[in-house]
Order: C-alpha cells, then structure tokens, then sequence
C-alpha cells in the first residue's frame, strides 16, 4: 500500500538521490577532519623542532658564557665560527661550515667577533625539513668583568 502511494506520487528515486547526499556531506566532513588533524600534527611536529633548536642556541650562549668566566685571555683569543655538537665539544671549522652535530638533524655553531672591548658571540642553530631551512639564532655581547 505504501509502495502505491509513491508510485503515483511520482517520487520514486527521491530515497536514490537523499543517499547520495548525505554520502556527499559525510565525505567533505571527513576529508575536513582528516586534512584539520593532518595540519594539527605537522604543527606540533614543528613547533617542538623550533623549541629544540632555541633551546640548544641558550645552551650554545651558556657555552660561550662559560668559557668567559673560565679565562678571559683564552675566551677573548677566539674568533671565527666553531662547531658545538650535543657533548659540549667545540672544534674550529676552516670554511666556516660545521657538518649535523645535534641530534642528527640541527647543525649548531658559534661565531665570536672581537671588537675591542666586547666580544660578540652568536650562537645559530640550523636545520633543513621538507619545507626548507631553518635557523635559531641568538647573539650576546661579551665584556671583561673582572
């Protein structure tokens, strides 16, 4: 009886055709949500990249505070970039270009520039992702306290 009554209401195929959209609808929903949390995590991704790398610049600065407070004959002979890695260990580098040496992924150095009375030191951290390079860089000014 009620098959009848849509036959001769000329609706048949209406049920086809709600489906249809509502399979539309769901779909851009779900490829919404999918594409909102796919950008969400690349984001959080990043922004812990980004604290690492400022995190290892302060310790890049702390560094360079140390070795003042150590000796200010040898802290002050410095110049030119030098290579950090994670252990703490500086090297010079002859072309000014230090290989990864943190966490397999930043490259950090430290540049010191003497202008008499201050020393300039400027501690970079430098990493490359899909999207391109990055840097952290910090810079502090150094003078004989003593």
């Amino acid at each position: 009886m009620i098959w009848d009554f849509y036959k001769t209401s000329g609706q048949s195929g209406q049920s086809l055709v709600e489906a249809v959209v509502v399979i539309g609808v769901v779909t851009v929903l779900v490829t919404g949500i999918i594409v909102g949390t796919t950008a969400s995590l690349r984001n959080i991704n990043e922004g812990k990249t980004r604290s690492l790398a400022l995190k290892y610049s302060q310790e890049g600065i702390e560094y360079a505070r140390n070795l003042r407070n150590i000796g200010w004959t040898g802290f002050a002979e410095k110049s030119g970039v030098y290579c950090l890695d994670k252990t703490n260990v500086l090297t010079a580098s002859a072309n000014s270009v230090c290989p990864v040496n943190v966490d397999s992924i930043y490259i950090r150095s430290l540049t010191f520039t003497w202008v008499d009375p201050v020393m300039n030191v400027a501690s970079k951290v430098a990493w490359d992702d899909g999207r391109g390079e990055h840097k952290s860089e910090l810079t502090t000014n150094f003078t004989r306290w003593r």
